[in-house]
């Protein structure tokens, strides 16, 4: 699924996003899952041998994005048949304004993380995106300090704007080092 590009408008990716996450999580199985507080990892999760640089990240995007005012989920997804990387899955709501994140994100090797960003951007471009560098988040930059043990030497993070029908839905393609991170910010506010 994550080596394929399909070029689609903006406003179909979210749902699209959405549905993906849950099929996937409900084929493979789900790992772990926390709502709103720390869980610790399940045995299966400890097991199956999850990719260690992510397991490391989790924590760290628990700590930085749940408060009181906020839904969060984070699962994981071990690769299986169809899948080449173990994927962690995160989603958060801000009941207050309206406004979610969704990203999905996996340890694929800088080569194919960095052509990643630049293949996922120029389609959202081609379909009616905008690039736009004021809406560049640095979105889990902490987790991937912690997951890669060290500062990211390769940060590669490209923001488009969705426009017309797509206003309100935001993408960012982020690379740390092989860490890629498909980011998506939707405001119904």
């Amino acid at each position: 699924m994550m080596k394929r590009y399909i070029k689609m408008p903006l406003k179909y990716a979210l749902p699209l996003l959405f549905i993906c996450s849950i099929v996937l999580v409900s084929i493979s199985g789900c790992t772990s899952s926390t709502s709103s507080s720390t869980a610790t990892p399940s045995a299966a999760a400890t097991t199956a041998g999850f990719d260690p640089v992510l397991k490391k990240m989790e924590p760290v995007l628990k700590a930085e994005y749940t408060s009181p005012n906020t839904n969060i989920t984070i699962t994981e997804s071990p690769k299986n048949a169809g899948q080449t990387n173990d994927i962690l899955h995160f989603s958060v709501l801000y009941p207050a304004n309206g406004t979610g994140i969704t990203a999905t994100i996996d340890n694929r090797g800088a080569g194919e993380a960095s052509a990643s960003v630049t293949t996922l951007s120029a389609s959202d471009i081609s379909s009616g995106g905008v690039k736009d560098p004021s809406l560049l988040t640095g979105f889990g930059l902490q987790a991937a300090t912690a997951g890669l043990g060290h500062a990211p030497t390769t940060i590669n993070d490209i923001a488009i704007r969705g426009t017309g029908s797509n206003e309100g839905i935001n993408t960012e393609y982020i690379q740390y080092d092989s860490i890629l991170i498909q980011l998506m910010t939707t405001t119904t506010s």
